[in-house]
């Protein structure tokens, strides 16, 4: 890490550096991407331009405005036609059982009012948060069957929202 650290000072010279996602907490593998910075550890900052661009997002992120009951409830409305048009079980359907599936989670953090931080974080808050929607979720992913996300769909349109 201090090769790398001291490669990229000399290089580019930069005013700050911020190491965040997996590469902050450690759990960063091949796969690991770049994408966001809120909670990322800042590990050199010059002129704190790199504090400040994190407390910018930070601020976004408490500022946003959240869906409203309607846009929810419309999300959850396109997760029954996705599910109803995955039944047919041609190419069509299965896409539309793996787009919904995706999707859903994304819908999930706006009912609960939670920012999405992609799969991973995403996942591991509503584990922790949300255990039996997260159960359920995940029987949806690995069980593939027609019941699974019927459960799954049948949940989120169950599911007490704000």
């Amino acid at each position: 890490m201090e090769q790398i650290m001291e490669y990229i000072r000399q290089q580019y010279h930069p005013l700050s550096i911020i190491l965040y996602g997996s590469y902050a907490d450690g759990t960063n593998n091949l796969n690991s991407d770049f994408i966001q910075i809120f909670d990322g550890k800042i590990i050199a900052d010059y002129e704190d331009k790199g504090k400040i661009l994190q407390n910018r997002v930070l601020s976004y992120l408490e500022e946003r405005q959240y869906k409203s009951k309607e846009e929810i409830q419309a999300n959850i409305d396109w997760c029954t036609k996705m599910f109803e048009r995955a039944k047919r079980c041609d190419a069509e359907g299965m896409f539309r059982w793996h787009w919904v599936l995706i999707d859903s989670l994304e819908i999930f953090c706006d009912m609960t009012r939670h920012p999405y931080f992609g799969p991973k974080k995403s996942l591991k808050w509503m584990k922790e948060n949300y255990p039996a929607s997260y159960v359920c979720y995940e029987k949806a992913l690995k069980d593939f069957s027609m019941e699974s996300l019927e459960n799954w769909i049948s949940h989120l349109k169950t599911f007490e929202y704000f």
